[in-house]
């Protein structure tokens, strides 16, 4: 069961996003901190940025380049030039 936890990539971002806001924050995230509105705010942003990534990938894809080789746990890096 442990090996599995830690061979999981989703498991291993969240703890790295956590590690990531408590290093930035001080805390992880504390519902308590926001109101409705304001978590809805961060939502839009984070989607807002989703979309961007979205976008700038798709650019790439038609102009053919910044073509990408899978690594470990689903991660990829530019190929070695």
């Amino acid at each position: 069961m442990m090996e599995e936890i830690r061979g999981n990539p989703i498991i291993q971002r969240v703890i790295t996003q956590q590690i990531k806001g408590i290093k930035k924050y001080g805390e992880t995230v504390n519902p308590n901190n926001l109101d409705i509105g304001q978590w809805l705010d961060h939502l839009a942003e984070e989607l807002t940025d989703a979309l961007i990534y979205i976008e700038c990938v798709r650019e790439k894809i038609q102009k053919g380049g910044d073509h990408m080789q899978p690594v470990a746990h689903g991660v990829t890096e530019p190929p070695n030039t």
